[in-house]
């Protein structure tokens, strides 16, 4: 069970679970007990991961730290990072995690969580229209062709292409406006308070949350069998109705890096805009054991994919299941 700090007025109380606001009728604040009328939240609640995960029987659960390298010797140049075990989500490692920044196409994510609420045909096809275009990026589908909704899903996620996306909610009957206001309001129902959209690809900078979120909207989205098989693509080969055969390269140049010492890359996203900086999230296994690295305003493409790769091993290396 995951525990938070929770900061209400200057007054901090031990919380059970950190997506629950005061839904239940009592808190527990020591040996005490204190009903939740007595909270009065002015403003927005702040809520901080902490490194405490017990069971009833004062059992440590998670990964347990080994006296092997302080994290205090890694040098992190970007502007937020974390990485955090996904079954009991322990913070192993943490920078700013709390702060507020653009995430770019690290969006996408959201975007095909919402369209997978739609239930799309994935066989069917969708004529790409010039209302789709969106520059930004490497183009692959142009006007006129018509594009199995699988594939174009596909290439919106492992290319992070910007038409490719714009297509995928224009062909699920919705206007851009319409289906950013159901990414909000599915970050709100996933617990995610400090994360709001503007469009759908990225390419706004209004697009923001923190990283300690968007390693919640990671382990959410690729519980998704489709986006986990999208964003673990490397290459993807696909051809159009009328014949024409399209190569999708990944942005994710992790996914030729890993398996590395026994570790494996399940799936990651990028994001890069002008005020984010570069970004990326990535969820990687060893021995069924799962992390989730989030790196957002790295000043080089190569930092990103370099520092999460770096934090990466070091937090295998450092912890045991």
């Amino acid at each position: 069970m995951f525990l938070a700090n929770i900061i209400v007025n200057n007054f901090t109380a031990p919380s059970l679970d950190q997506d629950v606001f005061f839904s239940t009728q009592e808190r527990f604040i020591g040996k005490k007990i204190i009903p939740s009328f007595l909270f009065k939240p002015k403003g927005v609640l702040e809520f901080e991961p902490v490194d405490l995960f017990q069971e009833k029987n004062n059992k440590e659960i998670g990964p347990k730290r080994l006296a092997v390298s302080s994290s205090s010797l890694l040098k992190i140049e970007a502007e937020s990072a974390i990485v955090v075990g996904r079954k009991g989500k322990r913070t192993l490692f943490n920078k700013d995690i709390n702060k507020v920044l653009p995430i770019a196409s690290i969006s996408k994510l959201m975007t095909a969580l919402v369209f997978l609420d739609t239930n799309p045909d994935w066989d069917s096809y969708y004529q790409i229209t010039s209302e789709d275009r969106r520059e930004g990026g490497k183009i692959y589908l142009y006007l006129g062709e018509r594009v199995k909704i699988i594939n174009i899903f596909n290439t919106s996620l492992s290319a992070s292409a910007n038409s490719a996306t714009i297509a995928l909610v224009n062909s699920a009957g919705f206007s851009e406006d319409e289906f950013v206001k159901k990414m909000n309001k599915k970050a709100l129902d996933l617990g995610l308070f400090k994360t709001k959209f503007k469009d759908a690809t990225g390419l706004s900078e209004e697009n923001v949350s923190t990283s300690w979120e968007i390693s919640k909207l990671a382990s959410e989205a690729l519980l998704r069998d489709e986006i986990k098989r999208a964003v673990s693509l490397k290459d993807y080969s696909f051809e159009t109705e009328g014949g024409r055969e399209k190569n999708i390269e990944s942005t994710d140049d992790l996914l030729g890096v890993f398996p590395l010492n026994n570790i494996g890359l399940i799936g990651g996203k990028t994001g890069y805009n002008k005020k984010a900086g570069f970004c990326f999230v990535g969820i990687f296994q060893k021995n069924n054991n799962d992390l989730i690295t989030v790196i957002m305003g790295a000043e080089e493409e190569s930092v990103r994919f370099d520092l999460a790769k770096k934090l990466t091993l070091w937090a295998f290396n450092n912890y045991k299941w």
